[in-house]
């Protein structure tokens, strides 16, 4: 393609975003979401993020690349980082050698890291020629790029799945959360996420519209003795691919650390319940770190599996601040 490309804020025209995400994602990703116009203004106006840089990568006035950069606050072994959260990355797949993203990428780490910021991160699905783009652009910088690999998995929801009743419904129930729920659910959430090597700060506004918004996001509850002691936090969102298009629950938050195996179950069946009233069709399961999606399906708590998909996660900074980061616990927001 002719043109000169040169890197812009984004115009907000999230038709033509998402036109560009499908043209892209369709031949790099088995599965994605359907990131529709109003999905996408959502992610990038509303505020579940404090701060957010979006950049776009033009050829004339044709959006050719684009990235969501959000600010974090990080936690690296004990250390605090302020850094970027890289999403949404997508690039015109007319351009060879992913030239544009490339450029957009250069410009965001030259712009702001070392300058405002201590690192950059994000996820390379679909592994070896995205990370290899991520140590390419790292090296251009004279920085180290980490990766890490994560996984997720797929299930799909039974037609009338069992909910199993537990011995005492006075002492145990599971319901769906409420506005007075929220700074208890992000408490039991901080609780979780201060035992990995790696995570986010959790911001309460964030997570308040992580936790409770009906369009998107939804939050079952377990209580005990009338406290909450879990909970499973999950997006509702489309998945394509070149042969279907299914109605997926994301699950993005798990806290069960004080619940018995029977009652874990209870609030997963309490899930598949819920979630097939609403219309979706299956649950997919990133491991976040502190929970493993494996262990759900090895403990039985989700029975109905369909595939495993492997992304990396990448860190870029100083190579001082990545030292032994190959294995190690992570809490980190996809979105």
């Amino acid at each position: 393609m002719a043109g000169k490309v040169t890197i812009q804020p984004f115009d907000n025209n999230f038709k033509e975003l998402s036109a560009l995400i499908h043209q892209s994602w369709k031949y790099e990703h088995k599965n994605y979401v359907n990131f529709t116009p109003e999905y996408l203004e959502y992610l990038i106006t509303s505020p579940m993020t404090i701060k957010k840089l979006t950049l776009g990568a033009y050829s004339g006035k044709e959006l050719v690349s684009f990235i969501l950069s959000i600010e974090k606050e990080v936690m690296v072994s004990g250390k605090k980082y302020k850094a970027l959260f890289n999403t949404l990355a997508t690039t015109n797949p007319e351009y060879s050698a992913y030239f544009p993203y490339i450029k957009i990428k250069n410009h965001c780490i030259k712009e702001l890291l070392g300058r405002e910021y201590d690192l950059c991160y994000g996820f390379a699905a679909n592994g070896i020629r995205n990370n290899e783009i991520e140590q390419l652009i790292a090296k251009q910088n004279k920085l180290a790029c980490q990766l890490i690999k994560s996984f997720g998995a797929l299930y799909k929801v039974p037609e009338d799945p069992e909910v199993f009743q537990p011995l005492n419904k006075k002492r145990f129930e599971v319901k769906s959360i409420k506005p007075e729920d929220i700074t208890l659910c992000i408490n039991l959430i901080r609780k979780s996420v201060d035992t990995c090597e790696i995570y986010e700060i959790p911001d309460q506004a964030a997570f308040s519209k992580r936790l409770m918004y009906s369009k998107y996001n939804d939050t079952l509850v377990a209580l005990k003795d009338g406290i909450i002691e879990g909970l499973i936090n999950y997006s509702k969102l489309e998945f394509k691919n070149k042969n279907f298009n299914r109605r997926v629950a994301v699950i993005y938050n798990v806290f069960v650390d004080r619940l018995n195996p029977g009652e874990i179950q209870m609030l997963f069946k309490e899930l598949e319940r819920k979630v097939l009233t609403q219309g979706i069709e299956g649950i997919s399961i990133p491991d976040t770190g502190y929970f493993n999606s494996q262990d759900i399906l090895a403990l039985g708590y989700l029975k109905s599996f369909l595939k495993t998909q492997t992304t990396n996660l990448y860190f870029t900074g100083k190579k001082d601040y990545l030292d032994n980061l190959k294995d190690v616990t992570f809490y980190l927001e996809i979105i």
